[in-house]
C-alpha cells in the first residue's frame, strides 16, 4: 500500500549507517543532518514532476519509492528501512508505482554491489542497459553502477 511520504518517518532509515553505505547514494552530505533530509524531502514534494510514495506494510511506514526527472530522464528510486530487507516489499512497492505512471522509459541505477536493488528493480522488469561511475555521497568517493531500463511493467 501506497501514501505521500512524510520527512520525519524516513530521516531514521536514511540516517543508518549500514544502509546508507549500502545504497551509496544519499541526498545532501550527512545522513545525521534531520534539517538537510526535510529539505530534500520538501523540494521533491514541491515538484510537480516527481511522483513519491511511502511504502507500507499493513499500518506500518517501512519506505518509499520516487519517479523524478535527472538530466531530462525520468529515473526511479527507492528506499527502506533495513529491518525490513529481504521481504519483498520493495519489490510491491517499487511495481505499485510503476503501474499509475503510464510514461516509459523509466531508468534506474544502481550500485554495482548492492545486489538486492539490483534484484528488486529487475523484479519490477528493469534490464542492466549499461554501465558507469559516479560520485557516491555516502561513500565519499567514485563508484561503479548499472545503469537499467524499463520500457514496460504490467
Amino acid at each position: 500500500m501506497l501514501r505521500r511520504p512524510t520527512s520525519p518517518f524516513f530521516f531514521e532509515y536514511h540516517s543508518d549507517p549500514v544502509a546508507v553505505r549500502t545504497s551509496a547514494f544519499k541526498g545532501g552530505d550527512d545522513p545525521t543532518d534531520f534539517a538537510g533530509d526535510t529539505a530534500c524531502w520538501n523540494r521533491l514534494l514541491n515538484n510537480q514532476r516527481v511522483r513519491t510514495q511511502t511504502i507500507l506494510s499493513g499500518e506500518i511506514i517501512v519506505g518509499h519509492t520516487a519517479i523524478l526527472e535527472q538530466v531530462g530522464k525520468r529515473e526511479v528510486t527507492h528506499w527502506i528501512g533495513k529491518e525490513f530487507w529481504g521481504q519483498g516489499i520493495t519489490t510491491g512497492g517499487l511495481a505499485e508505482i510503476l503501474r499509475h505512471e503510464k510514461e516509459r522509459p523509466f531508468l534506474a541505477r544502481s550500485a554495482k554491489d548492492n545486489a538486492a536493488s539490483l534484484r528488486v528493480l529487475e523484479r519490477c522488469g528493469f534490464v542492466i542497459c549499461g554501465e558507469d561511475r559516479g560520485f557516491a555521497n555516502a561513500r565519499n568517493g567514485d563508484i561503479e553502477e548499472y545503469v537499467l531500463i524499463v520500457a514496460n511493467c504490467d
